[in-house]
């Protein structure tokens, strides 16, 4: 699988700093930092590029740092730059931290209080098994695939090109990597898909991206769920719910695999189209907000047909998937059971 020659459109990025869409500078550590000077140093770089590029209006510096490095940060120029702080401590990293520091420039105004954000996400949580909602769809006559058809591109990339900006070649290039990891060994794997099928017709797809970074105790496996759409028709059914389920069992299922520990499984959460309520509903929750507010400001522009002003970039609730849920709903039997349920 030549992954230089399919070039999708990436969520995640990858190591080092690299540009990114949105007018977006986007630093990937390359090591574990344990020294608050060292990350500072770094922030600041970040920070020098927003100020001083015109057309850089977002930079954002995201690694594992060590819980000193999380605690330091408190009362120092650097503490409203801090967004996400996660403890990696059920991920076998311990004494260490997920943290995502970030400068906007002024252009860049909110549309949401991030104080109303908050309020507004504390109270979403799992209502039902994720394994209930797969079978509900399957029993309502739907069904699920984890690839993508030649002939169905065009189906995808009129749901995913008008809301996220995916070019037809990207949506295929995606195809053509799916193939391609079906002959390679699962613990190689970096991208996942989910979808629905009403009659042929794609209706709720979602996909998820690999991108593992150096943490305390060797490489921290991040998997980003993300490009979450469903067909305006077919909303409210509950369908993106059971889709991220089935896409979490597939992504579950080839890291125990390879027995390389658990994933960190995240997902960046439209506010404005509360997109965080199908993440809890497949159970996803927001980190404790004690170190930060777990809310990504103003970072792309997603066309989710949201009353606001026509080119409004969102903000983003961040939530993550806790061992207990793993534990509790997606163990191993149930992951199976759920991937039974899947035809390409």
């Amino acid at each position: 699988m030549n992954q230089e020659k399919e070039q999708i459109f990436s969520s995640t990025g990858s190591a080092g700093v690299t540009r990114r869409p949105y007018d977006r500078i986007y630093g990937n550590a390359t090591r574990f930092s344990s020294s608050f000077d060292e990350v500072g140093r770094n922030v600041r770089r970040v920070s020098s590029i927003v100020e001083n590029h015109p057309q850089i209006s977002r930079g954002v510096l995201r690694g594992v740092v060590s819980e000193e490095v999380v605690e330091a940060v408190a009362g120092t120029e650097f503490e409203h730059l801090l967004e996400v702080a996660v403890p990696l401590q059920e991920f076998s990293q311990e004494n260490a931290y997920l943290v995502y520091f970030a400068q906007n420039s002024a252009s860049r105004q909110q549309l949401t209080s991030t104080e109303q954000m908050i309020s507004a996400t504390e109270s979403d949580v799992m209502r039902s098994n994720p394994l209930e909602r797969v079978r509900s769809v399957v029993e309502s006559g739907l069904h699920f695939s984890d690839s993508i058809q030649e002939d169905q591109v065009d189906q995808l990339h009129s749901l995913w090109g008008p809301t996220f900006g995916w070019e037809r070649h990207e949506v295929d290039a995606l195809r053509r990597r799916l193939d391609g990891s079906r002959t390679t060994d699962p613990t190689d794997r970096d991208v996942w898909f989910s979808a629905v099928h009403d009659n042929g017709t794609i209706v709720s797809a979602a996909m998820a991206e690999r991108l593992s970074i150096p943490g305390r105790e060797g490489d921290l496996h991040l998997v980003e769920n993300t490009e979450w759409r469903t067909r305006d028709e077919y909303a409210g059914r509950g369908l993106m719910t059971a889709t991220l389920a089935m896409l979490n069992s597939r992504i579950l299922s080839d890291f125990r695999h390879g027995g390389n520990g658990l994933p960190l499984i995240y997902a960046e959460c439209n506010f404005q189209s509360r997109s965080d309520r199908a993440g809890a509903g497949a159970g996803l929750i927001v980190p404790s907000r004690e170190r930060a507010p777990q809310i990504i400001v103003q970072n792309v522009l997603v066309n989710d047909g949201q009353d606001v002003p026509e080119g409004s970039l969102r903000d983003f609730t961040f939530m993550y998937m806790p061992r207990d849920v793993i534990e509790s709903f997606y163990d191993p039997v149930q992951v199976d059971t759920m991937l039974r349920m899947t035809r390409s």
